[in-house]
């Protein structure tokens, strides 16, 4: 047996009015006697499972009647749950909530589906509603890495749910960032395909754990006099797998000047910091020369 609870919200009474309300399973059951009602919710109590139908009134102060109006309810029997298991999970960088299950044989959708409301922790409640459980035994719902609360639900139609899951979800914590190793650096010259020379920064390391993609760079020439000299302040994207930068420099060089002094800064995904001191020699015939 069943209750339900119901509520007429219109239209709302004024002194006088009063509702007649009946009822009656279908599809051939007797109605019930007339109940006076007003706009208070009141329960239909011992009801079995089954389609039923309602008849409003309105009665008027002056005992007048307008015309019927007719609805219609549900009412199911109680639900097994079936068992479900839910995680924050991460894939490439991304997150969303795994929630599993199996189907039993025999498995029946709820009458009116499922819904599953998710609740992180500082923001709004999201509700999604399913007709039905896949065979695929999974949903997931992408989220940011944050705690929460879950709840799957069955839908029982009529306002009614049943809690099937509730779940404290907790973030995944970022895995421990290693940076690189073995990190140093040189200045080459190379003849150039014009047959023309040219000096290269080479800097070499270990990648970091995770990888470094986008490695942070930063050199200057070191000149004295007050002049500008050769600099550079940015990211050079890299491969996953890299374990060499090679970049072209354009020193400023004075006539008679052989050499030049560079200070290099490197930085890594994990944010090691890596300081060099280098200094370039030429030794080809002919370099630019500032005037």
């Amino acid at each position: 047996m069943a209750n339900i609870t119901v509520k007429i919200p219109a239209p709302i009474l004024t002194a006088g009015q009063y509702f007649k309300e009946r009822h009656r399973q279908l599809p051939g059951g007797s109605w019930s006697g007339y109940t006076t009602r007003s706009n208070l919710p009141f329960t239909l109590t011992g009801l079995t499972e089954g389609d039923y139908q309602m008849e409003f009134i309105l009665v008027n102060a002056d005992a007048t009647e307008c015309t019927a109006v007719y609805r219609t309810f549900t009412v199911v029997g109680e639900y097994e749950c079936i068992s479900f298991n839910s995680e924050l999970v991460e894939d490439n960088g991304l997150y969303y909530i795994a929630i599993t299950y199996t189907l039993p044989p025999g498995y029946t959708d709820p009458p009116c589906g499922w819904e599953v409301q998710w609740t992180p922790a500082g923001g709004s409640t999201q509700t999604i509603k399913y007709n039905g459980l896949s065979a695929s035994g999974i949903i997931k719902i992408p989220t940011a890495n944050v705690g929460g609360i879950l709840y799957v639900q069955a839908q029982l139609c009529n306002g009614r749910t049943k809690q099937c899951h509730v779940n404290d979800l907790i973030m995944i914590p970022d895995p421990p960032c290693n940076g690189m190793t073995g990190l140093t650096a040189n200045i080459v010259e190379e003849l150039l395909p014009d047959g023309t020379y040219g000096f290269f920064l080479v800097v070499t390391f270990a990648q970091s754990s995770p990888p470094t993609t986008q490695l942070g760079l930063n050199y200057s020439q070191q000149f004295l006099g007050g002049l500008g000299g050769d600099n550079f302040t940015g990211t050079i994207p890299i491969s996953p797998t890299a374990t060499k930068l090679k970049k072209r420099l354009n020193p400023h060089m004075l006539a008679g000047q052989e050499e030049a002094d560079y200070v290099v800064f490197v930085t890594d995904v994990c944010g090691t910091h890596g300081r060099m001191d280098l200094k370039l020699v030429r030794t080809g015939p002919e370099y630019p020369q500032l005037p």
